[in-house]
């Protein structure tokens, strides 16, 4: 789990406490499949640790290094804006013809299994570019 502010970022906090949840209705289930995993959170709070990971977006899942989600889109988020003093876009997620700023624990669920199940491949690396959005984040951030 990849975030900027678990702090002060509503969307992050939703999140994260969302997937905590999602993986706890999940454990005995991937635990019967063989499954075992770890959660690991890692907060992007640098430019340097954003390129080592290759960040596009806050918050990013990743099962595998391979992201949850297929795409990247974003709005803006009042939080992080607040947090850099500069307007700042974060991830939003498409739910029931919906676009919410935090999946579901429904959603969450579904999109593990899914992951799980389908055993992506990971695509090709293409050459990783820090978002600008991002570049502006960690430059003006106190």
């Amino acid at each position: 789990y990849l975030y900027l502010d678990l702090q002060r970022c509503d969307r992050c906090q939703s999140t994260d406490q969302r997937l905590e949840e999602a993986l706890e209705l999940l454990r005995p289930v991937l635990h019967e499949l063989g499954y075992s995993f770890n959660l690991n959170k890692i907060h992007m709070s640098t430019k340097d640790l954003a390129l080592k990971y290759r960040f596009l977006s806050s918050p990013t899942i990743r099962i595998n290094n391979i992201d949850l989600f297929e795409t990247v889109t974003e709005n803006e988020c009042g939080c992080c804006s607040e947090i850099s003093g500069h307007t700042t876009d974060c991830r939003t997620f498409e739910e029931d013809d919906q676009t919410v700023n935090a999946p579901s624990v429904k959603l969450l669920t579904k999109k593990i299994l899914l992951h799980i199940l389908n055993k992506p491949k990971q695509k090709d690396i293409k050459p990783y570019v820090l978002p600008e959005n991002l570049e502006q984040f960690y430059q003006t951030k106190p």
